[in-house]
């Protein structure tokens, strides 16, 4: 037999490894050229697992997978069963249906797999562990999870006994079986598997590492759909130093987290991490797009929000100030983003209850909304609710009613007569007539206020009681003593409840 194959092989074993993958191949299929006269058939499938293998690099699966399958016919034929050799075979041809999709083709040999290391090492080794990881991972791929499940449960349990609960190997097996979990639903089952393979997976792997950073996304997605993205901020200042490492502290994904850690801290009412943060940010965008960039505007009002829960007024209005300023020089006067920046500066004033200071903003706003939108579209909804507002608390009443009146009827038609949101126009208004001194029309409308918050808010709201109060004022007006009292009283105990 010619020995010449043995030279093509060494030769397309270093142009594999220094990933020059035509040469290698070049090499390689004249090494298996040479061989294929050769006695010895198990030196030929070691052959074709290294061609095999070049293709499988290179994603020709169709190529590598018939050079795979006579591999393992080869050493099927001439090794006795359950040969380390053949378990090898059988691993490659699965692997490569698992990257195929070829999910029914893998699963069978997968399993075969498993049963071969549970005979021959015995069902409690850390092979067989392994084995069912991978079946674990066929399952997932083909949204079998409650099977997935059974295996990684299985695997972590072998994996556990052998290895102990700090082994990564360990670890592994337990954040595969969150994952399954996530996807059943047993999401505090789930979090609790990730918890605790997370610190063992980065202490073997490092912050960086893919494995890390998918199993702190899935801890994230589990606390918002368990409602806890208050908890949150802990998994994503690990995210952003990760991040921070490996794409640099300028990359537009570490903005993108900061702003969103930022707005946790917001949240959450850490002011004064979210307040670094988003100086942070700002500082970056002014030197990347310069201080007159709609980007900047955003993070001026950003930190405008932390000024403003802080109740730092003069830092706050200056900022929101400044956002609009920017935003009318780039987009000019009549834009949605010139329209959200103005929109910002009147709730901020409205929310220190600055309503003359707001009502000219809170007109501009309007006009703009109505050029944007039309005069019936319910886009202008908030920006005519803040101008009624406006009015309406510095007793404008007959500026005041006609927006109320508006709004009712743009908001009946957007939600629904019985909703919360048509309660909110119908009680100002009523309360417009009743300043008035037009009590029979003001009645029914807090009636109706009255009858939608109880019916969808609860009768022991909050709102009810603003409404009852109010009412009452009226019933007493009209010199119905009796049933004010009982409003009065009412009120009084849906207050005094929610002090408790």
């Amino acid at each position: 037999m010619s020995e010449s194959w043995t030279k093509y092989a060494e030769k397309g074993a270093a142009a594999f490894q220094a990933g020059d993958f035509p040469e290698a191949e070049k090499m390689m299929r004249a090494a298996l050229l040479e061989a294929e006269s050769a006695s010895d058939p198990l030196t030929l499938a070691i052959l074709l697992d290294n061609l095999a293998e070049v293709y499988f690099e290179q994603s020709r699966f169709a190529d590598a997978e018939p050079l795979y399958v006579r591999a393992l016919k080869l050493r099927e034929d001439n090794l006795i069963p359950g040969h380390e050799d053949i378990v090898s075979s059988l691993n490659n041809l699965s692997a490569l249906y698992f990257f195929m999709g070829e999910h029914g083709k893998a699963e069978p040999i997968c399993r075969k797999v498993t049963a071969m290391y549970a005979k021959a090492l015995g069902p409690d080794h850390p092979e067989v562990a392994t084995s069912l990881n991978n079946l674990g991972l066929l399952y997932m791929a083909q949204k079998k999870y409650t099977d997935a499940e059974s295996i990684f449960t299985k695997a972590f349990r072998i994996r556990e006994r052998a290895l102990g609960l700090d082994d990564p190997e360990t670890a592994s097996s337990l954040h595969q079986l969150g994952f399954a979990l996530k996807e059943l639903n047993k999401l505090e089952q789930a979090r609790q598997c990730l918890e605790r393979a997370l610190p063992v997976i980065e202490n073997a792997l490092g912050q960086e590492s893919n494995e890390v950073e998918s199993i702190t996304n899935y801890l994230l997605d589990i606390l918002t759909l368990q409602g806890r993205t208050q908890e949150s901020a802990p998994y994503l200042e690990r995210k952003l130093a990760s991040k921070q490492i490996t794409l640099g502290p300028t990359h537009p994904e570490v903005v993108a987290l900061m702003k969103h850690l930022g707005d946790m801290y917001l949240q959450e009412r850490k002011t004064g991490e979210a307040e670094k943060l988003y100086k942070r940010i700002l500082s970056m965008k002014e030197r990347a797009l310069g201080k007159q960039h709609p980007d900047v505007a955003s993070s001026l009002t950003d930190l405008a929000k932390v000024y403003q829960t802080d109740g730092k007024f003069a830092q706050a209005e200056q900022h929101y100030k400044d956002s609009l300023a920017i935003a009318e020089k780039v987009f000019g006067n009549d834009h949605f983003e010139m329209a959200n920046h103005l929109s910002d500066l009147v709730n901020f004033y409205i929310s220190f209850s600055r309503f003359a200071v707001a009502e000219p903003h809170a007109k501009r706003l309007l006009e703009m909304k109505r050029r944007l939108l039309g005069e019936f579209d319910s886009g202008i909804d908030p920006a005519m609710f803040s101008l009624a507002t406006c009015y309406y608390q510095q007793n404008k009443l007959k500026d005041a009613e006609p927006l109320f009146r508006k709004l009712v009827e743009l908001r009946e038609r957007s939600y629904g007569a019985d909703d919360p949101h048509v309660a909110s126009c119908l009680y100002p208004l009523a309360d417009i007539l009743k300043r008035q001194q037009l009590y029979e029309d003001a009645e029914p409308l807090y009636q109706r206020a009255m009858d939608i918050r109880m019916k969808k808010l609860g009768p022991q709201h909050p709102e009810v009681a603003i409404v009852l109060e109010s009412y009452a004022d009226l019933l007493a007006k009209t010199f119905r003593e009796a049933e004010a009292e009982h409003m009065k009283n009412c009120a009084r105990g849906i207050n005094a409840s929610q002090r408790k």
